[in-house]
Parts: C-alpha cells; structure tokens; sequence
C-alpha cells in the first residue's frame, strides 16, 4: 500500500507544473495505461508529432517533389522522434524522482474518494491520497473499422507517408495535419466540415492565413460533410456532399472519391472514461489549474508559417499598437524570409510586452522569446540601439523597440 496526499494521474509534459502547485505535499504520480483500445488524440504539445511538425517546416522551404526522396525523409523522423519521446518521458520521471516525488505504471481504477487501485504485471498496489489531479490526454473514439480510415495515431504508427490522401477537417488540429503532411510533399485532398479558421482569435492574421492556406497546394472541398464510406478491396471509395454557394439559390453537390489513406476528424472524448471518477467527491483537471495559474494566455496554429498569439488575461488602458510586416526587418530580409508579420501591444508607462502575434518565419522562436520577456517583466527600453547583428532573431526586438520610442 502507497499513502500519499496527492495523487497526479498522467505523465507528460504538464506533470513537472502540477507538481510545483502542491509544495510541500507528498505527491504520487501515475503513468497512466488504460487506453490501449482507443487512439491518442496527439496535439503539438506532443513530442512525437511537434518534431514531425518542424521537420515538415524544414523540408517546405526546398518546395521538393521527390516522393520517394520525401517517404524516406519522414520515416527517419518519425521514427527518431518516438525514440525521443520515450527519451524524454524518462527524463521527466527522473526529474520528478530526483524532487522526492514517486512515480509507478499501471492501470487505475478508482475505489472511493480516497483510495484506487493500480494493476501493473498482474500485480495490485493500492493507493490511498487526499486529493486527485486528472493529468491525462484526449482520446479520439475511433469507430470506423473501413482499413482505409486512421486516425492521426495509426498513420504515424504505420510510419508510411501516403503519396495522396484525404483529411477530414472539423478543428484547427486537422488543417494543422493536413499542412504538416502536404509539407512533406503529400498529395492532400481538404473536406472541410467546419469553418475552423473562425477559432483563429485576431481577424486579420485570420484573413491572411486562410488566403495562404488557399492558395497551397490543398484542393479545398468547402462547406463539406461525409455521407459514406466503402471498402472496394484494395482501395476505399467515400461519397462527399457539399454546398456550392457560387450559384443562387445555392445548390447541394454530391460527389464520390477514391482514396488509400482518409484521416477522419473522430470524436473527443476525455481520457477518463474508465477510471471510476465517479465515485470522487471533487477533483482537479491539470489543464484547468495550469491555465489558472498563468497570466499569460496563447494561441497557436500550426501552419506554415505557425501563428502565435500571447496575451495577458487583463490588458491595460494605456498600451502602443505597433504592427509590422516582415520584410520591413533586417532580420527576415537578410534570410530572404519576407511573408507574414507581428504585432505588438506595449505599455506605453511600463514599455512591458503584454500582447504579441506572429505570423512569420521564426514565429515560435519569437514566441518563447516574448514568454520570457513577460514572465521576467523585461521591458523595450532594454533593447537599446546597439551593434547586435541583424543575422540574429533578437534585432527584431531592436527594431520593434526603436519604432516603440519614435511612436511614443
């Protein structure tokens, strides 16, 4: 039997934050394994897939139409990037081993508001705690069993880049795929289900991405639903409805496709379903509590390049609009990277950064880099005029900040 105070079901990049709001607490933490018979639902907080992600980033600039060339390319990295994942788990757990905080595997089952149990090897511990933190990942509730439909776990798995496919897009994570795969020189057919860029939360970078994913190499089947799908042998046929809204009255359009790889946008559900979280009194979800606890709020969409948006929860009165395209900078200019641009909010009495958006090369560079300027309250007035180089990201924030004193 294990006593503890608080018990963190999951191990992942969020447990190391959750631990750090128990100071002083006895803390247990589960690594989790109840969902072998549903799929992950991967985000780009996910190692596996956020390193895919910025090896497609990579590849696009040399616009490359070497299939096979490519095929290889990505089976190189996504295996590289599993064998990291499971690197950097273990490097999480020592970490939180080396605080004192215990960490075991299994699958658990909740008995009652203070106790569960944890079934690993076919041997039982059970778990006695004060409080419980729910630390665990989406889960998409596959039930299409056509050969021909993945979901983003079982493609990746399968470790093959498809030469074509089909993605069915409802969220901003299926356009994210669907751009990440296109990157790599695949063939992709968009149904659109669902207008996402509307969750982009600025309207006018919002514009300019969705006429930049227009204008890729996607063939877009707008205001679109999936009526069926069959397995004919060696190949799966799916029939599409959508709405084309060029005539008037607008008029419903039924057409049939042939595909070897359709990845479906399949339900959400939390990762809970079998826990016994019923039988808890209260508990706390991970996600919730990191997002309570920070005063910086962010957005990002994984295209190409990536939007980023960070922002206080509460902006002040007083603040300076500065807004910039990209190739008004020597940076972007001297590595002929000129699309997108920025904007920045800063307190005109504090010169503190309190919101950015980038839409750019380097956008999640400068991401991190703004997160550490608002975390350490570092304000423009430390990036004087000095003889730092332009090759280097940081003259970005020379330039912002020589705008920020000649508009204030």
């Amino acid at each position: 039997m294990i006593k503890t105070e608080v018990v963190i079901i999951g191990l992942n990049d969020l447990t190391q934050e959750v631990a750090a709001l128990y100071p002083g607490k006895k803390i247990l933490v589960i690594d989790e394994r109840n969902s072998a018979e549903f799929s992950h639902v991967l985000d780009f907080k996910d190692d596996l897939l956020f390193g895919v992600y910025q090896s497609s980033l990579e590849v696009a600039q040399f616009e490359s139409e070497d299939y096979e060339q490519m095929k290889e390319f990505y089976q190189m990295v996504v295996s590289m990037n599993e064998t990291q994942k499971q690197d950097h788990r273990k490097a999480i757990r020592a970490k939180l081993e080396k605080q004192g905080i215990e960490v075991i595997k299994g699958r658990v089952q909740i008995e009652n508001s203070q106790k569960l149990s944890v079934n690993y090897l076919e041997q039982d511990t059970t778990v006695t705690f004060e409080s419980l933190v729910l630390n665990t990942e989406s889960i998409e509730k596959k039930e299409d069993s056509n050969p021909f439909v993945f979901s983003l776990e079982e493609l990746l798995a399968t470790q093959l880049l498809p030469e074509e496919m089909i993605v069915e897009v409802s969220t901003l994570k299926d356009l994210e795929i669907a751009k990440m795969f296109s990157n790599f020189s695949t063939k992709v057919k968009v149904v659109m289900t669902k207008n996402v860029f509307t969750e982009i939360d600025h309207l006018m970078f919002r514009d300019s991405i969705k006429e930049s994913m227009e204008e890729s190499d996607f063939e877009f089947i707008d205001k679109a639903s999936i009526q069926s799908i069959e397995s004919q042998g060696s190949y799966g046929m799916v029939e599409i409805e959508s709405v084309n809204d060029k005539v008037f009255p607008f008029k419903k359009e039924s057409r049939k496709e042939s595909f070897s790889v359709l990845l479906r946008s399949f339900e959400q559900v939390a990762h809970d379903f079998n826990f016994g979280l019923e039988k808890l009194a209260f508990y706390e979800r991970a996600s919730e509590l990191i997002d309570s606890s920070s005063d910086v709020k962010s957005q990002s969409v994984y295209v190409t390049p990536a939007y980023v948006h960070l922002a206080k929860s509460l902006l002040s009165d007083d603040l300076k609009v500065i807004r910039v395209n990209a190739d008004e900078l020597h940076y972007f200019k001297l590595i002929h990277e000129i699309n997108g641009g920025m904007e920045f909010m800063i307190n005109k009495q504090t010169q503190l950064i309190e919101s950015a958006i980038f839409y750019c090369y380097d956008s999640l560079v400068l991401r991190d880099i703004v997160r550490m300027l608002m975390d350490h309250q570092i304000p423009m007035s430390y990036f004087e005029k000095t003889s730092l180089g332009v090759s280097s990201v940081m003259s970005i924030f020379v330039e912002i900040a020589e705008l920020f004193r000649a508009e204030v």
